[in-house]
C-alpha cells in the first residue's frame, strides 16, 4: 500500500512539474499589448475605474461603447493593418519616453476630473502613463505621442464613448 501510495504522489508530482513548464514556455493569447482605463472623479458618469479599450498581442480589442444611454463592453479584431499601424505608434520613440503620472500644465477648472492611465507591454517591462486632469477639449496640454495613440484606438473603436474629441492623427 505504501509503494502505490508513493508512486501516486510521484506522479503527480510529474503533472504538476510538466503543467508549470508548459504554462511557463507557452505563450499567452491574451497578454495586452495595450490597455487603457479611464477614472473618473466628481460629478461624472461613470464614476470611478473602468476599462476603456484592451489590445491583446493577436489584435483582439475589446472597448466600451454606449449604447442606449448605457455603457456596455465590445469586442472585435483589428485588422492586419489596424495591428501593423497600432504596434509601430507604439515603438514610436518619443512615446517610449513617456512615464508616470503627467499632469495637464494648465489647469482647467471643473467640478470633475478625469486620468486616463496608460500600460504598454514591452518586453522589458510594462510603461505607465498617468494622464491626470484629462479633457478631451484639453488634451492639447499632453504630449503629443500619448494624445496619437489614444485617437487612433478611438478611431478603431468607432465607439460613441470616446475619450478624444475632434482628433486627427498625424503620426
Amino acid at each position: 500500500m505504501k509503494l502505490l501510495h508513493n508512486r501516486f504522489i510521484l506522479l503527480w508530482t510529474v503533472i504538476v512539474v510538466l503543467n508549470i513548464f508548459a504554462s511557463a514556455s507557452l505563450p499567452t493569447h491574451d497578454e495586452p499589448l495595450i490597455a487603457v482605463y479611464t477614472e473618473n472623479s466628481g460629478v461624472v458618469s461613470p464614476a470611478g475605474k473602468r476599462l476603456y479599450v484592451v489590445v491583446s498581442q493577436e489584435g483582439v480589442m475589446t472597448y466600451v461603447d454606449r449604447v442606449g444611454g448605457r455603457l456596455t463592453n465590445r469586442s472585435r479584431t483589428l485588422t492586419r493593418s489596424e495591428l501593423s499601424q497600432l504596434t509601430s505608434l507604439l515603438e514610436d520613440s518619443k512615446l517610449k519616453t513617456l512615464i508616470g503620472p503627467l499632469r495637464a500644465p494648465v489647469f482647467h477648472p471643473r467640478d470633475y476630473q478625469t486620468s486616463i492611465q496608460i500600460s504598454i507591454h514591452r518586453s522589458t517591462g510594462d510603461q505607465k502613463i498617468d494622464l491626470i486632469d484629462y479633457d478631451p477639449s484639453a488634451g492639447r496640454d499632453f504630449p503629443e505621442a500619448a494624445k496619437q495613440v489614444l485617437c487612433l484606438l478611438d478611431g478603431f473603436t468607432k465607439s460613441e464613448y470616446r475619450v478624444t474629441q475632434d482628433c486627427k492623427l498625424t503620426w
